[in-house]
């Protein structure tokens, strides 16, 4: 019969649960005290394989919160508390949260198998295994992958932060632009193009953008670009929308509509009558 103790620091009823609900008919367990357990297998791999399967499930439930947690407090303490919570939240909810996607799936995966093999390893040099003292000096491989699913959600985070910030700016500059447009229409082409007709329906696309030549050449522009820039020069208190195809840039509209919030309208497919071009 083989032996393997396992050590927690107090009594844990999470773990005696965990416990209870992973073993199997090849093996039984005996709680010597509060703290101490001794699983007994005739089948050596096989036991050590059902303990990786605990442990990963424990860890998982009990410790795995808390050391996202830690690692937040420890490198992103220039963060406020509630810029810490949203991305604990956030890289919480990515490695625990199976919405089908190949990458979380990845994710999930790679950390449970981390954990496992830690627990292989060490089974391999001892019997005994304290589960505190496991967590802390022995999951070094799991804690980098940890590290680097915060470092990715905290870099989305502050980009998303910039962005917001940024719009919020645009926003404040167009609605306290003293001369303003009074309305402009911006038709979506199928070639990805854009036409932008001032409020008689006159194309000044060319115009707009030949502003911002210099710019475009020098820095790269693309249209979206070019179009945001115009839009933000006009300052126009209205914003209609013509959309002539299924595959128009989502991003831009998207952007175009938070800048001129309660502003943007879209309006049907039927062409702009007497444009003047």
């Amino acid at each position: 019969m083989h032996t393997i103790k396992l050590l927690v620091d107090h009594s844990n009823e999470l773990f005696d649960t965990t416990l209870k609900n992973n073993i199997s008919d090849k093996v039984v367990f005996n709680k010597i005290n509060s703290s101490e357990y001794a699983i007994y297998s005739n089948d050596s791999d096989f036991l050590k394989l059902k303990i990786s399967e605990i442990l990963t499930e424990y860890i998982l439930t009990n410790y795995e919160y808390s050391i996202l947690k830690n690692i937040i407090l420890s490198d992103y303490f220039y963060l406020t508390n509630d810029e810490k919570l949203e991305i604990l939240d956030k890289a919480y909810s990515l490695i625990t949260t199976n919405e089908n996607e190949f990458l979380k799936m990845l994710i999930i995966l790679k950390r449970r198998f981390l954990i496992k093999q830690s627990v292989l390893d060490l089974l391999n040099e001892t019997s005994e295994i304290n589960i505190d003292g496991f967590v802390n000096f022995r999951l070094k491989n799991y804690k980098n992958m940890l590290t680097e699913v915060v470092e990715k959600v905290t870099k989305d985070f502050i980009l998303q932060k910039e962005y917001k910030e940024f719009i919020d700016m645009l926003k404040y500059f167009v609605d306290t632009q003293a001369k303003r447009t009074s309305k402009v229409h911006i038709v979506f082409e199928n070639n990805g193009r854009y036409t932008i007709l001032n409020d008689h329906n006159h194309d000044i696309t060319s115009e707009c953008f030949e502003e911002f030549g210099d710019a475009k050449r020098s820095n790269n522009l693309t249209n979206e670009d070019l179009l945001i820039s115009s839009l933000i020069s006009l300052a126009p208190k209205k914003v209609f929308i013509q959309l002539t195809s299924e595959n128009y840039n989502q991003k831009i509209l998207k952007t175009i509509m938070q800048i001129f919030e309660n502003k943007t309208f879209i309006v049907d497919n039927t062409p702009v009558l007497e444009v003047v071009r």
